[in-house]
């Protein structure tokens, strides 16, 4: 889809990051921004998905500079970054895929989250 979009030019995307949106206070609440499940690791999938839902877009711009040092609290405790980042990967899927067990059993593998990921299926 972004194949040979060299990123020098603003265009429609499906996705950016929670801490680079810049949006207006209406479509913000309108999606209850700062929600619970998901807000961590897979916040702005999330966020970005309900808008583009709203038929707004998400859009890159390429002007635009941001200055953000990304998961720099989380990188503080690197035991809980993963069981928070696994959690949000189990929310965000069973929101928009499903509970279906087998889909997040093969979104872990056989990393280390697995025991994660079967703890919160089993909650």
């Amino acid at each position: 889809m972004y194949d040979g979009w060299d990123r020098g030019s603003t265009r429609a995307v499906e996705v950016a990051p929670g801490s680079c949106i810049m949006a207006r206070r209406a479509i913000l609440e309108a999606n209850r921004v700062f929600r619970r499940a998901a807000e961590a690791v897979f916040h702005g999938c999330d966020l970005c998905r309900r808008i583009i839902g709203t038929g707004a877009e998400i859009h890159y711009v390429a002007q635009a500079t941001i200055i953000h040092d990304e998961h720099a609290s989380l990188n503080q405790v690197p035991r809980l970054t993963q069981r928070v980042y696994w959690e949000d990967l189990v929310e965000y899927v069973r929101k928009y895929h499903g509970r279906g067990r087998r889909g997040c059993w093969r979104a872990a593998g056989s990393d280390a989250g697995g025991d994660v990921v079967k703890h919160t299926l089993l909650k």
